[in-house]
This record gives structure tokens, sequence and C-alpha cells, in this order.
């Protein structure tokens, strides 16, 4: 795209009867000013072009134009091999050089001389090798006057000196059209492609790191631009140090994570980054309509927010607050990897599926029976990482209510799910469960599997790890107290409701045991109850403490402070249940 650009700016240098500006329009951050700079710059030169960059921000007046350009041009002087521009500057001299005005002199050090010149001699000076480059014109002064004056300005260089003018702009605001169209001729629109972006602006900063990966780092950061569309160059340079020390971290060199992982990951984490820096990163969704479109569309982008919220040093690292050091990044990406990327081929089979479905309101019918028939299978007859449970419930029953009978109906879905959790229940808890409690009020209602399946992993989480406890508790051995109420604080801590398993008799024999340790223990358990969410909200926690309240009265301490902490422990029961 800019080699095509380029060539017609070109082109239009070297039409010597092309008495006209030229408009170059793009969006905000896509990286004009850099390309005038940079690539155009260095394409124009060697065909005998200079180009005179002004910058517009905050000008207000036409004097203050030519102050800049007087400016642009001593910096071009700065050269001291371009024996074109010392020319340049020594014909201004001959001109005279005791013409003073009031906005500004430069001394030019490297030719020995005070250059002070009258507007008019600027002009005069000026010929058809510079092509005047005025940026930033939106951020210019908004008096339509000024406007008018910039573009007279300009319209007496190009006819009474031959100039060539190209304006940099995101857009023309406060100037009539028919102002605009006496002097632009041509527009050109700067939409950079994101491949060539990523190409010329990240990779050489992160190739010139230290790295070790097996796979082709710059596939994955081009398949990331191409994704988001991103065309930001701005966006781009915000989060290159950031792609840079991701790359190089120690998760992505470690040989032990399939390569294949690895990669898919980068390409994430260099998508998710720029759609950040883009102030277009993935947000919370909320379902409001029952349109299945809507409906299937905001499951895949409630599930991108979840794997974006998994990736959080991307938005710590763009908070100036905030300090991201390498090790957060390999620790987030090995986690990232882990949830996402780390299972069996099975597992990536069932995402590989899942991911399909963010095209499926563009499916004819025979695709979609299709991926509804490689659901259900994948479902029933593999084992697969139990974190995009969630998800293939959800997408399994969507195409069910759609008529698509290849998928599974919902009781043949609850018998496998089971299955699945009966596997490993502290994973379903830690993964399926921690995910439907956050996203309840959206899926309850509209699954119902997904209630019922959730039931009954709680049931079998407590009951697994009531079993562990039970197994471990050994009223001759003084730390058991401590360790009980430590495993059941933790649990509360996550939000569990395992104390419901614990049976009130059980703890009233360990506090009768008559340690210190674990009845104080115990105590600080009962106290803190009250701060626990997941106890307030739990209409069974009143039964459970009225129970405990009901053991512990009947125990007679034989200690002064074994009978204290007693009467502590029950107050606060007392508040617990009043």
């Amino acid at each position: 795209m800019c080699e095509e650009l380029t060539s017609r700016i070109l082109k239009y240098m070297q039409d010597k009867s092309a008495r006209y500006a030229i408009a170059l329009e793009g969006e905000w951050g896509s990286g004009k000013t850099r390309y005038c700079e940079g690539a155009l710059t260095n394409k124009l030169y060697p065909h005998g072009f200079d180009v005179l960059r002004v910058s517009l921000f905050g000008v207000t007046s036409t004097e203050e134009v030519y102050a800049r350009l007087a400016m642009a041009m001593t910096r071009l002087a700065s050269n001291e091999d371009d024996c074109r521009v010392e020319r340049f500057f020594k014909g201004l001299v001959a001109m005279g050089t005791n013409a003073v005005v009031s906005y500004g002199t430069k001394k030019l050090s490297d030719m020995g001389i005070t250059l002070s010149a009258s507007p008019q001699m600027l002009t005069a000076a000026l010929c058809g090798n510079q092509l005047l480059v005025f940026d930033d014109v939106e951020r210019s002064g908004t008096d339509e006057a000024f406007k008018r004056g910039l573009f007279g300005l300009v319209n007496d260089l190009i006819e009474a000196q031959g100039c060539k003018v190209m304006f940099v702009t995101n857009c023309f605001d406060g100037i009539p059209e028919e102002i605009q169209e006496k002097v632009i001729w041509k527009r050109f629109r700067f939409e950079p492609n994101p491949e060539e972006l990523v190409k010329d602006i990240v990779l050489p900063r992160i190739l010139v790191a230290k790295q070790t990966p097996e796979f082709d780092v710059s596939r994955s950061l081009v398949l990331a631009a191409r994704a988001t569309s991103c065309r930001n160059a701005r966006a781009m340079i915000k989060v290159t140090e950031l792609l840079k020390q991701a790359v190089s971290c120690e998760t992505m060199s470690d040989s032990r994570v399939d390569v294949e992982n690895r990669e898919h990951a980068l390409t994430d984490f260099a998508r998710y980054a720029f759609l950040t820096a883009m102030n277009d990163a993935p947000t919370e969704q909320t379902f409001e309509d029952d349109d299945g479109r809507a409906w299937v569309e905001g499951i895949h982008r409630s599930f991108e927010y979840n794997m974006y919220q998994q990736l959080w040093v991307i938005k710590a690292f763009l908070d100036s607050r905030m300090e991201v050091k390498d090790d957060d990044i390999a620790a987030c990406l090995k986690e990232y990897i882990a949830a996402n990327y780390g299972g069996s081929p099975e597992t990536m089979a069932l995402k590989h599926i899942l991911d399909g479905t963010s095209t499926l309101s563009s499916m004819d019918d025979a695709e979609v029976a299709d991926l509804a028939m490689k659901l259900a299978t994948c479902i029933s007859e593999t084992v697969f990482d139990l974190a995009h449970l969630n998800q293939a419930i959800q997408v399994n029953m969507t195409l069910r209510k759609w008529g698509f009978e290849e998928a599974l109906s919902d009781a043949e879905l609850l018998i496998r799910a089971k299955e699945l959790v009966d596997m490993d229940a502290e994973e379903a808890y830690r993964k399926v469960h921690r995910e439907y409690v956050a996203w309840r009020d959206d899926w309850s209602e509209r699954y119902s599997v997904l209630a019922d399946l959730d039931e009954y992993i709680v049931d079998s989480y407590e009951a697994q790890k009531m079993l562990e406890l039970s197994e471990a508790v050994d009223l001759c051995n003084p730390e058991t107290g401590r360790m009980l109420a430590s495993s059941m604080q933790e649990d509360l801590a996550r939000g569990g409701s395992l104390y419901l398993g614990c049976k009130p008799e059980l703890i009233a024999e360990l506090f009768a045991s008559g340690n210190a340790d674990s009845q104080y223990a115990i105590y600080e358990l009962i106290v803190g109850l009250k701060h626990f969410a997941a106890f307030r909200t739990d209409e069974r926690a009143c039964v459970w403490a009225e129970g405990l309240c009901a053991a512990l009265s009947e125990l007679d301490p034989q200690s002064r402070m074994g009978r204290k902490r007693l009467d502590w422990a029950l107050d606060g029961l007392h508040e617990l249940v009043d």
C-alpha cells in the first residue's frame, strides 16, 4: 500500500504542470506523520526532492505558519552532506540577510551565519524541489477566517511559486468545500496494511531481542494484526515493548510446552495487546434479548472476555501506575497456555470446534449440521479440559433449540457432563463452577443443564473434600482442629460451602479435645464466618450455624481458658443466628 502511495506522490512531484495541492487523509494514529518523515522522505530524496514538514498543531495565524516554515527550512540545513540545502540557504543570504521579522531567527552554526528573512523572501526561495507537508491540519485554529487564510497562503505558494503542497489530516472540518476544491485536486487515503505495520514497526524492535522460540514469531504477530485489522501505528508502538518482553520471556522458550501451543498463545497475546492499545479490548457481556444469532455471538464474545481477563498483564502494562516485570509476563502466559492450549489433542479438537462457532450465523444448514455433529461426537467420546465444558454445553443447547437434531439432547448432555465431573470433582469445581457463578444471572434461565450440572458439581466437590477431611481427622492429634478450620477458611475464601459437609458434632468433638490451639482456631473460624460472602448468601448457613451452636452448648470444658474460648465461640454463633 505504502509503495503504491509513494509512487503516486512521486509522480505528482515530477509533474511540473501540476499546479494544485494534494491531501493525505487517514485515521488518528494510523502513522501518517511517521510515513511522511520516513518512507516518503527516503523515497523522494534520491529523485532530488526534499520533504519540508510543517506541523500546524496549535497554529492560529498565517504569521505562525510562515514562522514554522522557516524553522522547517533551517532543519534541512542541519544536514551537512546536503549541498543542495546549503546552496539554498546561501541563496537566501544573497537575497538580503538584514531583513528582519518579529517571529524569530535561528543561528545556523554549521554555516556561521544568522538567518532572518521576511515571508516574501522565504516563499521566493522555495521551488518545485520541496514537498511542503502541512501536517495536523485538524489541530490548528478552529476560526474559519484562519482556515481561509491558510488555504489562501497555500494557493499563493502553488500559483506564484510553483510549490508542491500536501495536507495531512484526519478531516477538514471547518473548511468550506468550495475552498478545499479550489486548492486540493487529489486526495489519497492512508490505510496501511496491518502486515506492513507489524513488519515496519514491531518486528525490527522485537527480533533484535534475545529469544529462543522454535516457532516463527513474525507469523504469530502478523496473524494477530490481521485478526484485529490494526492499522493504528501508535497502538502498535505502545505495545511493542510488551511484545518484546513476551517473546523473550521464559515461557516462550520452554521446551516442555508444545511449540504450537506457544505460537497460538503469542498470537492471542499480541491480538489482545493491539485491541487494548486501540481502546477496543473485549468487554464484559450482557445478554438482554432472545435473538438466537445475537445470543451465539454473545457467547463467543463472553469467552473472549474471559480469555482477555486471563492475560491481565496487558492492561497492567498500559496502566502508567503499574510496573510489569518479565516474571509476571512469563507466569501469566504459562497459566494462559495451561488453561487454553495446554490440554490433550482431544481438548484442542474441541476448542477448534468451538472457535468455529464465531461464524455460525453466516453458515448454511449443512455446515451448521456438520458442526453440531462434530461437537456432539467430541463431547460424547473424548475427555477434554473442563475449562471448555460451559461453552460446549451452551453451544450444544443452542444448536438443539435451533432444530439441529445432530446435537445432543439436554438429557444426554447432562449425563455426559456428570461423567466428566466424576473424573475430577475438584477440577470441575475450580473451572466449571466458578465460571458458572460469575455468569449465573445470564446463564441459569437459558441453560437449565448448566444449573443442574452446577448443583451436581458442588455436591460432588463437597462430598470429595469431606471424605478427605474425615480421613485426615484425628481426635488425638492436637493439630487437627487448626487444620480443619484452616481448610474451611480457604474454601470459603474461594466461594465454597465445604462447611456444610462438616458435621457440627465433629467440630464440637475437636473443641472438647481440650487443645488450646485447636479451640482458638475454631473460635477464629466462627467469628470470621460473617465476612465471607459465600456464607452470608447461603440459605443453608443459618441451619448449620444453629446445629453448631447446639453441639457446642452441650460441652463443659474443664479448663478456665477453655470455658472462656467456648463463651467467645457461642457469642459469635449467636450473632450469626440472630
